[in-house]
Formats: C-alpha cells, sequence, structure tokens
C-alpha cells in the first residue's frame, strides 16, 4: 500500500482453511458398496458420491445408509486436514421358521430341513441371520415323500409352510383256488374298504397293518392281515371251495333202519353200513344203494349250499316170493321149529353149488351157508336156536335158480 499524506484503512479479507472428507463404504467382507448414500453435516450427497469438499475445520455429523444394510452413523472432527472416513455397513438380516405338518394338519416334529445346502438338526425348522435373497429349501422325513422349493427373503421373517404328503404303496391280491387256478370273481376288503368284484388292488396305502378278507361264492373265505413297510405288495390267497356231507338213512317197508345196505355215490362205494360222505362239491350226483334180498334203489341228488339228508326206502326183492319152477322144489322140517330144521330139495340143470341166506322180516341176513347138490339133490341140517323167536326167510339161490321159504322159529 502507498501512504502519501493521509492516514490509510488497508481492508484484508482471510478464507478459512478447508479441508475435504471422503468417505469408503464397504460391508462386513470388505468389498465395496457403490451406491450408498452418505449424509455429512445434514447435506446428504446423491448415492455414489462419498467426497465432501471445503470443510472448515470442526466436528461433523454423519450418517450412510445403503439398501438391504442395517445404517450406520458417527461423528467427526476435521482440524488440519483431509480426512478419510471407514464405514462398514452390515447387511440386514432375517430369520426364516419352517413349520411341517401331514395332509391332515398334524405336527411332524422330526423332519430334516436343508437351507441353501445348510441342514439343520431333525426338527430344528429355524435359520438365523440371512441375508435378502433367494434360498432353495428340502424337507424330508421318515416316511413321507420330500419335498423342496424355494423362498425370498426381501425384508422381513419369513415363515415357510411345508405339508408333507406320507409315501404310500400298492397291494394287489393273487387269487386261486387249490389246483393253482385263478379267481377272477373274488371279493377282496382290506382295512375296511371293500373294492367290487374281481379288482384285486388297493393305492395309495400308507406304511401300517392292515386286515384283509377274500370272499368267492362257492369258496370258504380267507382273512389275514399284512404289513405295508417301504415297498408294494403282491398278497397271495389260495380259496378252498366249500364241501358239504351228504347222508343217507335207510329203512326198510316197516320204518326199520337198515344197518348194513351198501352205497354207491358218485362212483365211491363206502363200506357197508356207512351211509356218510364227506367233502362234496356243490353239484349233481347219481347213487346206486343195495342189500341183498331188497330191490336196488338208485337216483340222484342234487347238492348246492347245504349239507343234504337222503332218505332211502328198501323193498324186499320181488323174487324173494317166486315159487319154484316144477323141476325144482324146496322143503323145509320140522316147521315151526325150536331152532333146528332141515332143508331138502331137488334142483335141476348144471347147478352142484347152492347158497342158503336166513332173513329176518326187515331183509337183514341172520345166516349163511352153502350146501352141495348131488344127482340134483341136496339137503341140510341147520341150526339156529340161537336166533330170537319169529318169522325168518329161508332163501336158497343157485346159478340158475332162487327158492324162498317162509321159517318160523318157536
Amino acid at each position: 500500500l502507498d501512504v502519501v499524506d493521509q492516514d490509510i484503512t488497508q481492508q484484508v479479507i482471510l478464507t478459512l482453511e478447508t479441508y475435504q472428507v471422503q468417505f469408503t463404504v464397504e460391508d462386513q467382507n470388505g468389498q465395496p458398496i457403490t451406491d450408498a448414500v452418505v449424509t455429512l453435516d445434514g447435506n446428504t450427497n446423491p448415492a455414489g458420491d462419498y467426497i465432501f469438499e471445503d470443510l472448515t475445520p470442526g466436528q461433523y455429523d454423519w450418517t450412510v445408509t445403503a439398501e438391504g444394510y442395517y445404517s450406520e452413523s458417527g461423528n467427526l472432527e476435521v482440524v488440519d486436514q483431509d480426512i478419510t472416513q471407514q464405514v462398514i455397513l452390515t447387511l440386514e438380516t432375517y430369520q426364516v421358521q419352517f413349520t411341517v405338518e401331514d395332509q391332515n394338519g398334524q405336527p411332524i416334529t422330526d423332519a430334516v430341513v436343508t437351507l441353501d445346502g445348510n441342514t439343520n438338526s431333525a426338527g430344528d425348522y429355524i435359520f438365523e441371520d440371512l441375508a435378502p435373497g433367494q434360498y432353495d429349501w428340502t424337507v424330508t422325513a421318515e416316511g413321507y415323500y420330500s419335498e423342496s422349493g424355494n423362498l425370498d427373503v426381501v425384508d422381513q421373517d419369513i415363515t415357510q409352510q411345508v405339508i408333507l404328503t406320507l409315501e404310500t404303496y400298492q397291494v394287489q391280491f393273487a387269487i386261486e383256488n387249490q389246483d393253482g387256478q385263478p379267481i377272477t370273481d373274488a371279493v377282496v376288503t382290506l382295512d375296511g374298504n371293500t373294492n367290487p368284484a374281481g379288482d384285486y388292488t388297493f393305492e395309495d396305502l400308507a406304511p401300517g397293518q392292515y386286515d384283509w378278507t377274500v370272499t368267492a361264492e362257492g369258496y370258504y373265505s380267507e382273512s389275514g392281515n399284512l404289513d405295508v413297510v417301504d415297498q408294494d405288495i403282491t398278497q397271495q390267497v389260495i380259496l378252498t371251495l366249500e364241501t358239504y356231507q351228504v347222508t343217507f338213512i335207510v329203512r326198510d317197508d316197516n320204518n326199520e333202519h337198515i344197518e348194513d345196505a351198501v352205497i354207491l355215490f358218485d362212483d365211491v362205494e363206502n363200506p357197508p353200513g356207512d351211509y356218510v360222505f364227506s367233502d362234496i362239491l356243490p353239484g349233481d350226483y347219481d347213487y346206486l344203494v343195495t342189500k341183498d334180498g331188497y330191490e336196488n334203489n338208485d337216483g340222484q341228488i342234487t347238492l348246492i349250499d347245504a349239507d343234504l339228508t337222503v332218505m332211502i326206502n328198501m323193498s324186499l326183492a320181488t323174487g324173494l316170493f317166486d315159487e319154484p319152477d316144477a323141476a325144482t322144489n324146496l322143503h323145509v322140517f320140522p316147521n315151526p321149529t325150536p331152532g333146528t330144521f332141515t332143508i331138502e330139495g331137488t334142483l335141476t340143470g348144471e347147478d352142484q353149488q347152492a347158497k342158503v341166506e336166513i332173513l329176518n322180516v326187515s331183509g337183514a341176513l341172520m345166516y349163511i351157508t352153502s350146501l352141495e347138490v348131488r344127482d340134483e339133490h341136496f339137503e341140510k341140517t341147520i341150526d339156529l336156536e340161537n336166533l330170537e323167536k319169529g318169522l325168518y326167510f329161508i332163501r336158497l339161490s343157485s346159478r340158475h335158480h332162487v327158492m324162498v321159504r317162509q321159517l318160523v322159529i318157536n
């Protein structure tokens, strides 16, 4: 300045020293965050602009925000140099909780949940500290089909509902008769559920024990139980044909039982007096009842669905009372007799042997013997003192002749 001839006032304007503050913004892993918003002393820069110029010495409050991160705040002091302020932002995290149920809404408490490759212990359905993003998950439980999916964590905790479906299997019945032939019209009931006749397959069965019954017309029913564990099952069932009993009651014309008749039933002959045939299938059957001294009795019965009793009436053979021809004769003496008597007579032709039968009035055989014929003549003494008093018949038969006489034992 020039001092000449008067006082001078020299104005001087001083400019404050200013400094720069720069923020470096990173996440927990040291990765830069390029779109944070920084506010310093009430002044907010555009996103990603982390530099503040011309700052005079002093203390400044700051805040840093970024989408998906918890905000950070603090203060700094500008003294006599530029400042670089490091800020680490922490990602916002959330909780994901799974609720696991079956189809009936019942909780499953021992499922195993895997989220984004991390598997919790069985029954632990909570995952903490999850950053926003998409996560794949899988839920498994013994006896159930597994379920998988994905979820988005955005800005809040999540509850993920999962419904597991029981693993199910198929049970098929193979039904045959005793001969190994398929039965195609049986009715199968499994655990109280009855399929139409001929439908032997049950689907969608959960593991467990099941009772079953198989019925078919004409067969005895079969029942049992089976265990469904972890695979389909084929259950073989053999049905036995229903059989019945046929009983014959054999009587004479006086309604007296005949105890020793012989019955031929469907080509099966029982011993004399055995009138019961067992294990007979439904159907039509021929029979023949025979007894010495009686007319044969034959016929046919139809067996349907129950035991059957067949009444048989046997009549004395009509030939029993045939008179001999003129060339033959039979004499009995004494008659009546106390028990011992003689038969005498003639038989013509080639007969050399004859049979003598003593029958009671019911036709039952009481005594039998043989005799020889010599020169067409025969004679024999018979002792029947052990028989009860009453009327009997003497029947003499040879190859060509039959003769009958009454005998009274008194």
